[in-house]
Parts: C-alpha cells; structure tokens; sequence
C-alpha cells in the first residue's frame, strides 16, 4: 500500500493550470520539519505535491506561501544526476486530500469580485456565511 500523510507549510504560492483534455491542475512544494534531536537543527524535507480537478481548484484558490496544509496522498521518488554531476532526488506526492491548517487570515473576500474565482458571492442572510454550490465542493 503507497500512502503518505504529510504536515508542512507551502515554500511558494501554488501554480495551477489546466491539461490539453480539461483537467485542472494544481502544484505546489510544502516544507516538512523533522524532529530535533540535541544541539543539531531540525531536519527539513521537502515534496513537491499535486492535486487535481476539484481538489485543484480549492488550492489554487485558498492556498499561498506560508499556509500550513496536511496532505494525504500517493508519493512516487524521482531521481537523476544534476548539472552539476550529482545525484538529485525528491518525492512527489499525488493528493487525494487537502486540509487548510493555517487561519482564515489573508482568505479572499467571498464578496470581492476581484477574488481569486471571479463574482461576487451570494450570501446567506441568516448566516452571513457565503451560499456554496455542491459542485464548487471538493468532495
């Protein structure tokens, strides 16, 4: 069984796009500390994930540089020799699921046209809360 959870924060703000066949992408580097052990500064791992289609479109739109996430996902390592002659490596994870960790500071504006997703939210009156579509859910 390939699973892989991770808890980081994002080193840079997600790139998205979309494939040739429609499919929307979304990829971004999340830094993992390890553990300290005595004098020593504590480890960082990198990986480099992926989430596609729904999932694509909430990181794209919720994420930027710094925020705290858990991935759960698929990893797969890649290697090769640098420019340089060394051996290179990185695990790349495939997401099967996000979760926001970090405070809803620095979210867009649901009512801000301007907003990462375009127009302006409807809102709930008896809540305040923004109405979601189903199909805007990424589960």
């Amino acid at each position: 069984m390939n699973r892989i959870t991770i808890i980081g924060n994002l080193t840079r703000d997600p790139e998205t796009g979309t494939t040739d066949g429609g499919i929307n992408w979304c990829r971004f580097s999340v830094a993992v500390n390890g553990r300290k052990r005595g004098d020593s500064p504590a480890p960082v791992e990198y990986f480099e994930v992926t989430a596609w289609r729904a999932l694509a479109d909430s990181c794209g739109r919720w994420l930027r540089k710094g925020k705290k996430v858990a991935v759960e996902g698929v990893a797969r390592s890649t290697a090769w020799i640098g420019r340089d002659g060394n051996a290179k490596g990185r695990i790349e994870v495939t997401a099967q699921d996000v979760e926001f960790l970090s405070s809803g500071e620095g979210r867009p504006d649901p009512t801000d046209a301007d907003a990462p997703g375009g127009a302006p939210a409807a809102m709930d009156g008896q809540s305040g809360l923004p109405v979601v579509e189903p199909d805007d859910l990424p589960y």
